[in-house]
């Protein structure tokens, strides 16, 4: 949040909540695209790794050891 002083008339109420939805929007975007680089990364290194499987990684030994399905 801001430490700019608070509005004291309406026009500059209404400046601040225009301000603030802008940054709003900034932020959402900012976080959807962050999401994404996220799940690319994650695709990339389970491609680097081999493991890849329609259900994702799946313990396969009794000692719980992730790999991949084969």
């Amino acid at each position: 949040m801001t430490t700019d002083k608070l509005p004291t008339t309406l026009e500059e109420c209404h400046e601040l909540i225009r301000r603030l939805e802008e940054e709003n929007r900034h932020l959402r975007h900012a976080g959807s695209v962050f999401g994404q680089l996220a799940e690319r990364l994650n695709q990339e290194l389970r491609a680097e790794r081999g493991i890849y499987s329609p259900g994702g990684i799946l313990p396969d030994r009794s000692d719980g050891a992730w790999s991949s399905q084969s």
